[in-house]
């Protein structure tokens, strides 16, 4: 949650009141745990945080997500401008995979977005995906009259965009 960049604040924490057992966390685990809690990142068991038992593999996975989560919503979203409440987890976490072309990071995310830039964003989701690179995937042939960027060229080799017809792509 640090490296998130995400600032704490004392409304973050839990006085861990709904737990019988939280009188007995040792010391060094207090802070932790009030935090975890208040982040609904830790839900314990019950009216017991049971602090004491081995985590189960699928426990330890969901807490991890939920951090993860907790992270990424409250990301600060200033390389943004016109990002509204309800896309920003999402816009963060597709930025944070670099999946954001900076075409689009540099307008405002109220914009319309050009088809090239979809492109871009569906062939930076293909390379993530697949691990496979520009170098790798060759040089595409050129197929448009209207464009030569090589992630519409090999988007369309590969089969994930069509252009309009007649050697037309239409990138704007």
């Amino acid at each position: 949650l640090n490296v998130s960049g995400r600032t704490l604040t004392e409304e973050d924490y839990s006085d861990l009141t709904q737990y019988t057992d939280a009188a007995s966390l040792p010391a060094w685990a207090m802070e932790p745990t009030r935090l975890t809690v208040g982040l609904n990142i830790v839900r314990g068991s019950g009216t017991t945080l049971d602090w004491n038992r081995t985590a189960t593999a699928q426990e330890a996975l969901v807490m991890f997500y939920r951090a993860h989560n907790a992270s990424i919503e409250h990301q600060p979203a200033d390389d943004f401008t016109g990002l509204f409440p309800w896309a920003e987890q999402s816009v963060l976490r597709m930025d944070q995979l670099g999946l954001v072309p900076a075409t689009v990071k540099s307008q405002s995310m109220a914009d319309a977005i050009t088809r090239i830039d979809l492109c871009r964003m569906a062939m930076q989701g293909y390379k993530l995906l697949t691990g496979t690179t520009d170098e790798a995937l060759g040089e595409p042939a050129q197929v448009f009259t209207d464009t030569d960027d090589t992630d519409v060229l090999n988007a369309y080799a590969l089969g994930i965009i069509n252009g309009r017809g007649a050697g037309i792509f239409d990138p704007d």
